[in-house]
């Protein structure tokens, strides 16, 4: 049975699994609900709604440790370039999962939209200036840092990053800026039952996003991994018959 087990079917078991405990999520988001509370103080409440929630960050946190775990074997596999890239991956991983586990996102954005706000232009506006700015520009300096490595994958692997990436970017801002456009973020809105439906809804597809993107980087690793696995044992091999038969 181990043997059926391929790189694919192992990464649809765990998107089904990161599935799975969206779904419980939503329904205890939505199941939070109490008729007359205001919107604020139940998007609040969906931070701490329960043991899904928490279980979805843990495991989205191991699959990010895993990535940083199979960068760690890339690694030795690789010449001085390309071992400061892999190296990095692996603090890049590591550093979001520490991140899933403390929710360090929360207080780093607090601390930089404190400071951000004492510009006037940006004074008075979303939220989402400032966490897209900072986002967008960190983006930007990995790209252009990581473009050599980049080009340097395997296609089916560059594709799968890509992937990756955008499914990341898509549950850590896009998920979260489409639900300020659709609701109304009023301390004052009393939240109504199609509201806290489409709130929790939300919520739980956030989460599934964001660990469905770390499937995507875990899999994509393990290709990898395996690809080059493969490579080294037939090179091995192919040395050990050309000295036998020489």
């Amino acid at each position: 049975m181990l043997n059926r087990l391929t790189p694919g079917r192992f990464a649809g078991f765990l998107a089904l699994i990161a599935l799975a405990l969206a779904l419980v999520t939503t329904v205890m988001s939505y199941t939070s609900f109490v008729p007359g509370t205001d919107i604020d103080t139940y998007k609040n409440q969906l931070g701490a709604i329960g043991l899904s929630s928490t279980v979805l960050t843990l495991y989205n946190a191991t699959l990010l440790i895993g990535c940083a775990l199979i960068s760690v074997r890339i690694t030795g596999m690789h010449r001085r370039a390309m071992v400061i890239y892999w190296a990095g991956l692996v603090m890049v991983f590591l550093l979001l999962a520490l991140e899933k586990l403390t929710n360090g996102n929360e207080v780093f954005f607090a601390v930089f939209r404190a400071w951000i706000s004492q510009i006037d232009y940006f004074r008075d506006n979303w939220y989402w200036y400032t966490s897209m700015l900072f986002a967008g520009l960190f983006g930007l300096v990995l790209l252009a840092l990581y473009l050599p490595f980049l080009l340097r994958l395997n296609r089916q692997t560059l594709l799968l990053f890509i992937l990756g990436a955008v499914l990341f970017v898509a549950g850590s801002f896009g998920v979260d800026l489409l639900s300020t456009l659709l609701i109304q973020d009023n301390r004052y809105m009393e939240v109504s039952q199609q509201t806290a439906l489409m709130v929790s809804g939300l919520n739980g597809l956030e989460s599934f996003v964001e660990t469905l993107s770390s499937v995507v980087f875990f899999y994509a690793l393990l290709k990898y991994h395996l690809r080059r696995d493969s490579l080294v044992d037939s090179s091995v091999s192919r040395i050990r018959q050309d000295g036998v038969y020489s």
